[in-house]
């Protein structure tokens, strides 16, 4: 059975990543409010059930609404400890959201995603280009009345990508 880490802020922890996924073992770190840097500080005491198959990273949320638009460099070494802690796992990388916030123009949000697109490359994760998804549906169906965290809809709408993007993995495996 495939084995998912979903790790992140509040976006991660909100959902019922286990009852979605039924078909899959699922394991899931979510810590509201949290950074990059937050994240960064506890892998070294992470403990993870199960060696994951695939480790869906979805943090960065909470450093743009802060104003922290330098964060790549820390999400680098996230992503490189996450490598040595499960070298076998597939790192799906998840961009940020189309959020409507007044302070943080869709031009920041796409700035920050290219930096982000050059990191999973670079690194040899596997982009999960929700942000795309996102702008393309009726914001007000996916996002909640503060903009950031996501309805009902915009959890499915995630969930029925990534079982695709999962499917996709599965396939280029065999």
């Amino acid at each position: 059975m495939i084995h998912i880490l979903f790790i992140g802020d509040s976006i991660i922890a909100d959902f019922n990543w286990n009852g979605r996924f039924p078909n899959y073992s699922t394991q899931e770190i979510g810590i509201p409010g949290a950074t990059v840097k937050n994240i960064l500080e506890i892998i070294p005491s992470l403990s993870i059930e199960k060696e994951p198959d695939i480790m869906m990273l979805m943090i960065g949320t909470n450093n743009l609404y802060q104003g922290d638009f330098n964060f790549i460099e820390d999400l680098k070494t996230l992503v490189q400890q996450l490598n040595q802690k499960c070298p076998l796992a597939e790192i799906l990388l998840t961009n940020i959201l189309p959020m409507k916030l007044n302070h943080l123009s869709p031009e920041t949000i796409l700035m920050v995603n290219k930096k982000i697109k050059e990191l999973a490359i670079k690194t040899g994760c596997c982009l999960f280009d929700m942000h795309k998804q996102f702008s393309s549906s009726p914001s007000e169906t996916i996002f909640l009345p503060d903009n950031v965290h996501l309805t009902k809809a915009g959890y499915e709408l995630w969930c029925k990508n990534l079982l695709e993007h999962i499917a996709f993995l599965i396939e280029d495996d065999e």
